[in-house]
């Protein structure tokens, strides 16, 4: 049993709230008890797991075709077309930072590539920035074509 305690005086009529930090060691049903008041709270567990990420609506920067990466692990064919080229970054609070899935991250994609953490992350506080980039198109946070940052989104919960 962890017992914290905290003292306050009050004078006659007067009323104070009084709070508690408290970081329980397991998921369940936690008991309260001050001065022969009960109560209770329940204690879950932090949601870690994977989520993918689908950017649409932003800027697209047209494609005439050919290989693109060409000599790296990611050289592929894209056919002529309008492309987004985005990533995301994932914040990780455990280090205070965002994170990049630099597999995800091959250049051109479409708006409907998904995007992934680079390993499991809190879905119960999920932070997110999401970066493009377009040569044509002007970002609004900077007012001038080329790399624009958008967010950070959130937190969101996953249900």
């Amino acid at each position: 049993m962890t017992i914290l305690k905290k003292s306050v005086s009050l004078n006659p009529g007067e009323s104070k709230a009084v709070g508690f930090a408290f970081t329980p060691s397991e998921a369940k049903v936690h008991s309260v008890l001050v001065n022969g008041l009960a109560g209770s709270f329940i204690a879950t567990q932090v949601a870690v797991g994977m989520i993918t990420l689908y950017a649409t609506g932003l800027r697209t920067v047209y494609w005439p075709g050919g290989v693109i990466l060409e000599g790296t692990p990611y050289e592929r064919y894209l056919p002529p077309g309008n492309y987004a080229d985005w990533y995301a970054d994932w914040y990780y609070a455990e280090t205070g930072r965002y994170r990049t899935n630099y597999e995800d991250y091959q250049d051109l994609t479409t708006q409907n590539d998904p995007c992934t953490p680079p390993e499991p992350i809190d879905l119960n506080n999920l932070l997110i920035r999401v970066n493009d980039y377009s040569d044509t198109e002007i970002c609004p946070a900077t007012g001038h074509k080329g790399a624009c940052r958008w967010g950070p989104f959130g937190p969101f919960v996953v249900e």
